[in-house]
């Protein structure tokens, strides 16, 4: 299967403002009663007699989700990767038209073959500014490149709390945004902070360019066609998944040193990172992941939260808690079932041991084929809490000394989890969000 040519052929029809197209968009049982409305700022500056203004109303249908509890909202903000706003008012000679997907051929690149699992979550005044943000992110590099927003009075609360939250969203749907992730972000502002006929009027706008977006997308897209040109894609989807972690572990190296450029930004924490440079930190395990298995059409998601390994639960509990045990792994829904999935923590090299140890280590047969699947598609209660010690011993001495692959007991506990630092640590809702929103499996 030619994932690429799917990429570039499969979607034609660019993503509306109002999400139709998505078989979700009509869920729900509440009905917003005033509309948010979004206008894209597109062309360039022209006389007011030649201006035009087309306004598009997003959908109207919403469901269940939790927010964060109101705070006082500010007159700019910005995501945690973007740097400080300035203040800006919309032109007025600044002229609009309606969005077309034959103005931007590229978006369906960014649609095809995608199940988005966290807009699916939204409710229906969240979808409109994620669709709002995707358009930003759709049209990187075009001058311009701003969404005006009317936001009804009784919803400002809302969007202020929300914003940060459904970018976050949008950044676990599209592993390959990462730069927008991590560099550059989207951010907010009042054009005018007054009510006018019970709206706000905000602009969204991302805080900088992103020259190579394009590129760096091309260059993903081949390097997992490549990858995958040899994945046999037939049978079970958690053959698939297996197949494609096998290849993975071989293909990448952990990145101890986590190289930053003069940006302060490394790839290692990214699907780029991943696929063409081959090294990676959890992050970029995680979303190289989550991208090839998304190419094969299985829907596989980031999970967030904390992970560590010691000779007791309680031990491993205390470790996992702290911020330095942040972590990030997969959850994938293979055959209509999900599993947890830590590509980063099967990774046991053998080759990292001395050639003593690994003799002892071959000395018992299937052992560290089984020691780099500890960690594939297993159930949520099992990551948890995973105590395996005398299963992977694979050498007692003379003098009684076991030697292990694996330590007594391991946790991974999700950023919903009250003993997760991402819980108690200030500004980390997104991630609380977020994980909330996952399936148990």
């Amino acid at each position: 299967m030619q994932m690429k040519a799917l990429s570039a052929m499969l979607i034609a029809a660019s993503l509306l403002l109002t999400g139709c197209g998505d078989s979700d968009d009509s869920s729900g049982d509440v009905e917003l009663k005033n509309p948010l409305t979004v206008t894209r700022q597109e062309t360039t500056t022209a006389t007011a007699s030649d201006q035009t203004s087309t306004t598009t109303s997003a959908g109207q249908t919403t469901a269940a989700v939790t927010t964060a509890a109101k705070t006082e909202t500010s007159s700019s903000t910005t995501t945690k990767a973007a740097t400080t706003t300035t203040k800006s008012t919309a032109k007025e000679t600044t002229s609009t038209k309606k969005t077309s997907s034959q103005e931007t051929p590229r978006k369906a690149e960014l649609t095809a073959n995608k199940e988005r699992y966290y807009y699916a979550q939204l409710d229906g005044f969240q979808r409109q500014i994620y669709n709002a943000m995707f358009e930003i992110i759709s049209h990187t590099n075009e001058k311009n490149n701003e969404y005006m927003l009317d936001v009804p009075q009784d919803k400002i609360w809302d969007f202020a709390d929300d914003f940060f939250m459904i970018y976050a969203c949008i950044n676990e749907d599209y592993p390959e945004f990462y730069y927008y992730d991590e560099i550059v972000g989207i951010t907010w502002d009042y054009v005018e902070k007054t009510v006018n006929n019970g709206y706000y009027k905000i602009k969204i706008y991302q805080s900088q360019s992103y020259p190579k977006f394009w590129e760096e997308l091309a260059e993903i897209q081949e390097a997992a066609t490549e990858f995958l040109s040899d994945i046999d894609l037939s049978g079970s989807q958690l053959n698939v998944a297996r197949r494609v972690h096998d290849k993975l572990l071989t293909a990448m190296t952990y990145d101890q040193n986590k190289t930053k450029d003069e940006r302060d930004f490394s790839y290692a924490q990214t699907v780029y990172g991943g696929l063409l440079m081959n090294t990676a930190v959890c992050e970029g395990y995680s979303d190289t992941y989550s991208y090839l298995l998304r190419q094969c059409g299985i829907l596989c998601l980031p999970i967030e939260g904390g992970v560590s390994s010691a000779e007791t639960y309680a031990e491993a509990i205390e470790q996992a808690s702290s911020p330095e045990a942040n972590h990030t792994w997969n959850l994938a829904r293979l055959d209509s079932k999900w599993y947890e999935i830590d590509v980063t923590w099967d990774d046991e090299d053998i080759d990292d041991y001395s050639d003593y140890v690994q003799s002892l280590i071959n000395a018992k047969e299937g052992l560290m084929d089984k020691r780099t699947h500890l960690y594939f598609a297993r159930a949520t209660d099992f990551m948890r809490r995973t105590e395996v010690y005398d299963e992977f011993v694979y050498y007692t001495d003379e003098d009684g000394r076991d030697y292990s692959l694996v330590w007594e007991c391991s946790v991974h506990i999700r950023a919903s989890d009250p003993r997760s630092s991402y819980y108690s640590e200030s500004g980390s809702y997104n991630y609380r969000a977020l994980s909330e929103m996952l399936p148990i499996a």
